[in-house]
């Protein structure tokens, strides 16, 4: 399982087809996002919702953070030791029953297992500690690798309601 969970964030990009489901929950709050400068990273203490965390290689968080840093920098957003913002990642998988389709429910096929995985990004006020953004994809897990232009991908997706800095 350890394995499986290593990859779940560079699974989410590799379903780039009707697989791959984005969605954000921004709420009021995001419009207030143009009002910071500056941010900093912090580890997530849990799993998203419905997701069994697992243990993050080093090298795909640092993968998915500079991705974060990419995004957020096209917005005019810095990262800083004591930022006014706070991002946190979080990722998890969890398996899920397909019903077969086509042929494979004609002839009766029992139901599929596959796992998916989950990319959490969200975005907090640091003095308030109030959530600002919340984002999220998830995906079925299709391999162990992944191009960093697919991960790009998904991280874009996430945040792509987060508006450029004004400051």
């Amino acid at each position: 399982m350890g394995c499986r969970i290593a990859f779940v964030v560079l699974a989410l990009a590799a379903c780039s087809g009707p697989e791959l489901s984005v969605a954000h929950t921004t709420g009021a709050e995001v419009s207030s996002l143009s009002t910071y400068a500056t941010y900093t990273h912090q580890d997530a203490q849990y799993a998203p919702e419905g997701f069994a965390p697992g243990p993050l290689r080093a090298e795909v968080l640092d993968r998915v953070r500079r991705d974060v840093d990419a995004e957020l920098g096209r917005r005019g957003y810095r990262v800083a030791a004591d930022g006014q913002l706070v991002v946190r990642i979080s990722t998890g998988a969890r398996t899920i029953e397909k019903q077969p389709t086509g042929a494979l429910a004609a002839a009766g096929a029992s139901e599929i297992e596959q796992t998916e995985g989950g990319l959490v990004i969200d975005i907090f006020d640091r003095a308030s500690g109030r959530s600002v953004f919340h984002g999220f994809a998830h995906g079925v897990v299709q391999g162990e690798e992944v191009e960093d232009e697919q991960l790009a991908s998904a991280v874009s997706k996430i945040l792509e309601p987060v508006p450029r800095s004004t400051r």
